[in-house]
């Protein structure tokens, strides 16, 4: 862009330079708009003031562009596992977590979170009784039964999902 001519914009002359006092003064009058709605944007000089310069000559559209490697998702996933490694519980470990997270939360408040007494009684029968305590064994069942609807259902909603494949033979 060539500096010695003038090029007035809303009454900006977009050749010179600026501070950032100035930079927010045409911001409150509104010339800043006018200004960027011609392509130009501002950007900082060494010297500590702002100049405009058309966007094409903006020293963020110069930047190289940076690609990701084609084994990208790959190195990530390698990464995400060394540091997250996946634990596989056994469905008796399973069972004990969910028993002794049902455990506490009866401790806390009383009652098993996300389902009413006549479910959790539904489920495991005489054993529930409101206000008595409740038994080892009865939570590994609600525990058991709960886990097995869940597995259930998400067999459920698998039989319903649709895989795309793009294969011909």
């Amino acid at each position: 862009m060539d500096r010695t001519k003038p090029i007035l914009i809303d009454g900006v002359d977009v050749c010179g330079s600026f501070t950032p006092e100035d930079i927010v003064s045409f911001f409150t009058s509104g010339r800043l708009r006018s200004i960027t709605d011609r392509g130009y944007v501002t950007q900082g000089t060494e010297d500590g003031t702002i100049q405009f310069v058309p966007w094409t000559e903006s020293l963020h559209f110069r930047k190289p562009q940076t690609y990701v490697s084609d084994d990208f998702v790959d190195v990530m996933r390698e990464e995400v596992e060394r540091e997250h490694p996946i634990l596989r519980r056994t469905p008796q470990e399973r069972q004990m977590a969910m028993a002794m997270r049902i455990a506490s939360e009866v401790e806390r408040t009383g009652h098993v979170p996300g389902l009413t007494d006549p479910q959790v009684n539904a489920i495991v029968g005489e054993a529930w009784r409101l206000g008595e305590p409740i038994s080892g064994e009865t939570i590994v069942a609600l525990a058991t039964q709960l886990l097995e609807q869940a597995e259930k259902q998400n067999r459920e909603a698998d039989s319903h999902r649709v895989t795309n494949d793009f294969m011909t033979a």
